[in-house]
């Protein structure tokens, strides 16, 4: 469960930066004292739900310890495993090596060359070059660690610049409001942080908002798949797009778990967004206000939500498997950061003065085959 003093942290946007779940009840504790989870969805369609477990990278810094804490909020994995992550020194960014081990720290605090200013997302491109949006201003991280300023762009705050996803080429496609349509579009950013297209204006529904709906790029070419294009209480569309704008793939999936109250008493919209999973499946995610909920531990004006996820195939269009997160009495699991584009998952710890990150690797279960057949924790 998410504690009161975390989510009272995290705030509005909380359907954003945590989009991934960790599986808990139904788990079994590994003779190292390590935890791996699975459990069965009813509606997983012959697989088990996930797995997660242990990857053997656990970052661990003290109170006064010279190491930069990292600190809960956008996060990347390149493709050696390194893991750059916010520090607690505003403006900071780390880098740990797949053990864990401090690996050198990028930027200081300001608006200047070098300085980041309110990291407010981060992306991984080609070449393992880390991409940082930083209040409008977008600059990326070679991998020896060298800074280059790009670009600035209004696009590139708040929800534009957690859900942005680089192409092969170093454009950028960021959801956006857009003021020349009037409505929803994915931008296309150049390098320079000129607009090269706004794709898809009059195709979202009218409840789609700016912070409603995410890209999932697969890592090649010039196709990715947006969503939700549109939403109802019985169902949401994802569609497939290139970069012309053309419309090569369509999934409507139909669903169960809105309630009419969720969506009729709250002053708060149903929140959804779309990621892509190194599997290839598309990771879809919800946050539903919860009329009933426990609002005592929030600020003024923050609602209690609950958190849903689905795992869609992209080929067939059919659900992979699917469950609650958070406080629902039904719930498989709380929300942890997801690292974009990866199986990996990051829990933040508090131990006495001590901050811990822990990496686990999180993976799709076959459900074996024959008779009486069940999900088994993989290390027995």
């Amino acid at each position: 469960m998410i504690s009161t003093r975390f989510r009272a942290d995290i705030g509005r946007k909380l359907w954003v930066t945590l989009l991934a779940g960790s599986i808990a009840a139904c788990g079994v504790d590994h003779p190292d004292g390590a935890e791996a989870f699975v459990r069965v969805a009813a509606d997983a369609g012959g697989h088990c739900l996930l797995v997660l477990e242990p990857t053997g990278t656990e970052v661990v810094t003290g109170a006064d310890a010279t190491d930069p804490a990292p600190r809960p909020g956008p996060a990347v994995l390149d493709g050696q495993g390194r893991l750059y992550t916010q520090s607690y020194e505003d403006g900071v960014v780390a880098r740990w090596t797949p053990d864990g081990r401090f690996d050198g720290t990028v930027g200081a605090f300001g608006d200047g060359p070098g300085e980041f200013h309110r990291i407010e997302g981060m992306a991984l491109g080609a070449g393992d070059s880390v991409h940082v949006f930083h209040r409008g201003r977008w600059s990326i991280i070679a991998p020896d660690l060298s800074l280059v300023p790009a670009a600035r762009s209004a696009h590139l705050v708040s929800g534009g610049a957690l859900a942005a996803e680089v192409l092969d080429d170093g454009r950028l496609l960021v959801p956006a409001i857009s003021s020349r349509v009037g409505g929803p579009v994915v931008v296309v950013l150049s390098r320079s942080g000129v607009v090269d297209a706004e794709l898809g204006p009059g195709r979202f529904g009218t409840g789609v908002l700016t912070t409603d709906f995410g890209v999932a790029y697969p890592g090649q070419g010039d196709s990715f798949w947006v969503g939700p294009v549109d939403w109802w209480p019985t169902g949401y569309v994802v569609e497939k797009w290139n970069v012309d704008g053309e419309v090569l793939d369509r999934i409507e999936r139909q669903i169960d778990w809105i309630s009419a109250e969720a969506v009729e008493e709250s002053s708060w919209p149903v929140r959804f967004s779309l990621r892509q999973h190194r599997g290839g499946l598309l990771h879809v995610t919800a946050q539903i206000p919860d009329p009933e909920g426990d609002a005592s531990g929030l600020p003024p004006g923050i609602e209690p939500t609950l958190g849903r996820f689905e795992f869609l195939d992209p080929h067939s269009g059919t659900l992979v498997t699917s469950g609650w997160q958070g406080d629902h009495e039904a719930s498989v699991g709380t929300m942890w950061g997801r690292l974009s584009n990866t199986g990996h998952t990051f829990r933040f710890e508090t131990r006495g003065d001590e901050r811990a990150l822990v990496m686990l690797r999180m993976v799709l279960q076959p459900l074996p085959d024959g008779p009486g057949s069940e999900c088994e924790d993989p290390a027995r």
